[in-house]
């Protein structure tokens, strides 16, 4: 796993000030209001309820004192931990996609973005949303941390409004994709790839241990001549940028979203599950159609932001 850095999605929507407007009529605070207001300035991270600790005031109370100032609990996006050289790789990578999107307006529709993801038994099961309903307290439980483990590699692939495989790679190292690429990939490229675009395929992976090696290289370089992104590709990959990649920004975590609705028993149902949410995906071509759009907006972003980071700002705009 990579590091993770929290940003704020934003600061506080406002400022902080001793009138504000409330349908054109100057809000009217309370005796006591001040102490509440001092406390969010004093730690704009607490919560209502330590606010009310604090004051003494009651949690509806605070609530409302808030809600008067228009402040708002704005929540942390999740981003790669980028190093100090990583904007500037960003950015030209963003800048190179757009020059040749605009030499070729179906540039980003024809290239194929790849990626590995590791499914396992337990996965990531949100408490905080899942629930029963029912008439009385059902004292529901779910299980974890189970003693019998498995897991399962995937490997997929998105082009357009194509989404190829899942395709299961055990132990991936440079020899195991090597062969993977030479047979499997093969033959889902020829079988789902229409031929009129064939031959505009860029083919995309990022700077994985088992991408790197001569060998897939090598490959690489006789079956998608100057046409693929990658360490030491045609057009170089960034590194640390899940943000620009739709298997990444999409697929994984809706994959493992869908899958893990249900508890697991075993590997074979782990891997149903996979390929039922593929299925799901391929039932929706909207999904993939939005997914390029949110790709070009992303790319556009970047640059605008010099190659930082830009998903906590990327639905502002």
């Amino acid at each position: 796993m990579n590091k993770m850095e929290l940003i704020f999605v934003s600061e506080y929507l406002g400022s902080f000030r001793r009138h504000g407007l409330d349908r054109g009529r100057p809000v009217r605070r309370r005796r006591g209001d001040s102490h509440i207001l001092r406390e969010i300035r004093r730690d704009p991270t607490t919560s209502i309820r330590r606010v009310a600790e604090r004051t003494g005031k009651p949690a509806t109370t605070v609530h409302r004192v808030l809600k008067a100032e228009r402040l708002h609990p704005f929540h942390y996006t999740p981003v790669q931990d980028l190093e100090e050289f990583d904007p500037v790789a960003r950015l030209e990578y963003c800048r190179v996609l757009l020059r040749k999107r605009a030499a070729d307006p179906s540039f980003l529709e024809n290239i194929l973005f790849t990626d590995e993801a590791t499914f396992t038994r337990n996965g990531v099961f949100n408490f905080h949303n899942a629930h029963t309903w029912a008439e009385t307290n059902p004292h529901n439980v779910w299980e974890n941390n189970s003693q019998t483990q498995f897991k399962v590699n995937v490997w997929c692939g998105i082009v357009n409004k194509i989404l190829l495989g899942p395709y299961k790679i055990d132990h991936l190292n440079g020899v195991t994709y090597l062969n993977f690429l030479e047979n499997d990939f093969e033959e889902m490229f020829d079988d789902n790839i229409p031929l009129s675009i064939s031959n505009k395929i860029y083919f995309m992976q990022d700077g994985a241990p088992a991408h790197y090696s001569l060998t897939v290289r090598d490959y690489l370089d006789e079956r998608f001549p100057e046409k693929w992104i990658g360490r030491r590709g045609s057009i170089a990959w960034p590194a640390r940028s899940p943000d620009l990649t739709p298997c990444d920004f999409f697929l994984w975590g809706y994959l493992k979203s869908y899958v893990y609705q249900q508890k697991l028993e075993n590997v074979d149902q782990l891997w149903q599950r996979i390929n039922e949410g593929c299925d799901s995906i391929r039932a929706n071509p909207r999904m993939l159609i939005n997914v390029q759009k949110n790709l070009f907006k992303r790319i556009r972003k970047c640059v605008a932001e010099g190659g930082n980071h830009f998903e906590h700002i990327l639905r502002v705009s």
